[in-house]
């Protein structure tokens, strides 16, 4: 490996330790941009070290972070008795909070929360069903920020371990 090649891997594995930090931030497309970085990292080297494989492997992991929060509460919705409605007001409140109260993690967090108790009220009436949508919410939300995390360390791993095999 020559200078040039170890100075780009480097940089590489810097700018992806980086949006992994990043990516903590809701609504920042941690997968997309490391996904991105592995294909540029790819297409520099010809696919020599990073291959096919494993950007098909990293681009399926991508893809299930990226539209996790589309189906985390609709799996988790099953198992809570939840409606429909508390999953549309955990995504519409979360994105809502986000540009509402522009403090990171802590905006998309009561927007989710927000949304998915408004819905239910409106729906059930009922405090007690809107209190466990709240709940219902939260824990969607911290699944998804665990599985995201997670996901983007798996991509990570498949990147170095394809680039010291």
């Amino acid at each position: 490996m020559d200078f040039a090649q170890s100075a780009l891997t480097l940089f590489t594995l810097i700018a992806m330790v980086v949006t992994f930090f990043v990516a903590l931030i809701p609504f920042i497309p941690g997968p997309t941009i490391l996904w991105a970085i592995s294909l540029l990292y790819a297409i520099l080297t010809g696919f020599q070290e990073v291959t096919w494989v494993s950007m098909i492997l990293i681009s399926l992991l991508a893809l299930l972070a990226l539209t996790s929060s589309f189906w985390l509460p609709l799996l988790g919705m099953n198992g809570s008795d939840m409606s429909c409605s508390s999953a549309v007001g955990t995504l519409v409140g979360g994105l809502a909070g986000t540009f509402l109260i522009p403090i990171p993690i802590l905006g998309t967090l009561l927007g989710a929360i927000g949304g998915a108790v408004v819905l239910e009220v409106i729906r059930a009436r009922s405090m007690n069903t809107a209190v466990k949508a709240g709940v219902f919410a939260l824990d969607t939300y911290l699944k998804g920020m665990f599985i995201e995390a997670g996901i983007n360390l798996a991509i990570i791993g498949i990147f170095y371990a394809s680039i010291i095999v």
